[in-house]
């Protein structure tokens, strides 16, 4: 009777743990979306585009703590029901105990998370490189516009001292 206790429990948590990776995957299917469309924006030069898509980045970045959570409560019934301590939990050790389906699925899910994590992480590196070029330009023709003037942030992005007065300024109407 036991141990038909025990299947039920490991069948609970390897669905509730499918469950949780689908949604980690949905999640990061949208932030892999918002990360495509902010390079599109960037590229295009589209100021508006960019900053639309950092809101709804931080939105869905939001929306992850939620898994974070549950993440965390999924761990800690894993290791009540393996006796394993929550820091040496992996995802092969609680799939050791799932029916067999349940494991296989969970490691599917869990390799198609990883990959598209790691394909967001080459976008999101994209987008810094671009990201890089555009204020290094608009560094560069702040400078031509008066090249006299100090330097308004220093290397680390911290504003620098002795900025000249407001009215100093040289300013330049451009359309974007």
């Amino acid at each position: 009777m036991a141990a038909a206790a025990d299947r039920d429990l490991f069948r609970g948590l390897g669905e509730d743990l499918i469950a949780h990776l689908a949604g980690q995957i949905g999640s990061v299917e949208r932030l892999l979306a918002l990360v495509i469309a902010q390079g599109k924006a960037i590229r295009a030069r589209d100021v508006r585009g960019v900053v639309q898509a950092v809101g709804l980045i931080q939105a869905e970045l939001s929306r992850r703590e939620a898994f974070e959570a549950q993440r965390q409560a999924l761990l800690e019934r894993a290791a009540a029901l393996t006796g394993v301590p929550v820091r040496a939990l992996t995802l092969s050790a609680i799939a050791r105990h799932l029916p067999a389906g349940l494991g296989e699925r969970a490691r599917t899910r869990a390799a198609e998370l990883k990959g598209m994590v790691g394909q967001l992480e080459r976008e999101h590196a994209i987008n810094k490189a671009l990201m890089a070029v555009e204020l290094a330009f608009l560094d560069h023709l702040l400078g031509a516009l008066q090249p006299a003037a100090p330097s308004a942030y220093n290397a680390a992005g911290a504003a620098t001292e002795g900025q000249p007065p407001a009215e100093d300024l040289h300013l330049l109407d451009v359309e974007v």
